[in-house]
């Protein structure tokens, strides 16, 4: 099997569905014999537990915690941030790994030679 980086920027652990689906996956490349790195944001103080999800190795990012104070700007600051963190630190991986991700902006990796698995859920509007 390969490498595999899952990029999401998703608060893990979550309630909601898609973190569980995420979660469900990365258990799944594991259990399949991928060497697996899981790269979420930090928020807060949540954190997912590698063993609990056979998770090879997690790596987590982090971001600014003024959501609270500033309302909805901080949430496109957290997502910028991430996404431009997640780039650069892609951008001096090894490109013989595969980048798997479900958010359409890492999509731009593809263009520096990396290998991207896109999931979609919905098709971005112009």
């Amino acid at each position: 099997m390969h490498n595999i980086v899952y990029i999401t920027n998703t608060k893990l652990p979550t309630t909601k569905a898609h973190g569980y689906q995420i979660l469900a996956m990365a258990r799944a490349f594991a259990r399949a014999g991928a060497q697996l790195e899981l790269w979420v944001p930090r928020r807060g103080a949540a954190e997912v537990h590698n063993d609990a999800f056979t998770v090879r190795r997690l790596f987590v990012v982090n971001l600014f915690p003024f959501e609270r104070f500033l309302g909805p700007i901080p949430v496109y600051v957290a997502a910028a941030t991430f996404y431009f963190s997640a780039i650069l630190r892609a951008l001096f991986a090894s490109r013989a790994v595969f980048i798997y991700t479900r958010d359409y902006p890492l999509i731009a990796l593809a263009f520096f030679g990396h290998r991207i698995i896109y999931e979609c859920h919905s098709i971005p509007r112009r």
